[in-house]
């Protein structure tokens, strides 16, 4: 070993036993009442969420039964119950050349499989 070197390890201090006003013991008190209070508040969080997700089912069965009720009424009377949106968006569709609407890439990619290569290879040109 070099000059100054020890062979042992420096001794640690140890705690004196543990009295009820040790500084040990009123850090862990301290972690403990932290961790309770950390978990009351997670708790409480999940009961709210709870109690939101449980509107929010409610609220979707709710819909359901009013789609299916909408379903089953004339197509005279579903159309009075469309949004202006839905109307422009369907005058839009009649006036476009073909009256399909513009798939894109979707077709493209639809249509390979695995394995498939480029066919065509754009010049630099």
């Amino acid at each position: 070993m070099g000059s100054g070197a020890s062979s042992s390890t420096p001794a640690r201090p140890t705690p004196g036993p543990t009295s009820p006003g040790s500084s040990l013991e009123q850090w862990l008190m301290t972690v403990i009442d932290k961790e309770k209070r950390e978990k009351e508040w997670m708790a409480e969080k999940y009961d709210k969420k709870c109690a939101e997700a449980a509107l929010l089912q409610q609220e979707l069965q709710a819909l359901r039964a009013q789609s299916s009720g909408v379903a089953s009424l004339p197509s005279a009377a579903r159309a009075l119950l469309r949004s202006p949106s839905e109307i422009e968006a369907e005058a839009a569709r009649a006036m476009s050349p073909g009256g399909t609407p513009s798939k894109g890439m979707q077709q493209a990619v639809q249509q390979k499989t695995l394995g498939d290569v480029c066919d065509h290879q754009p010049g630099f040109g």
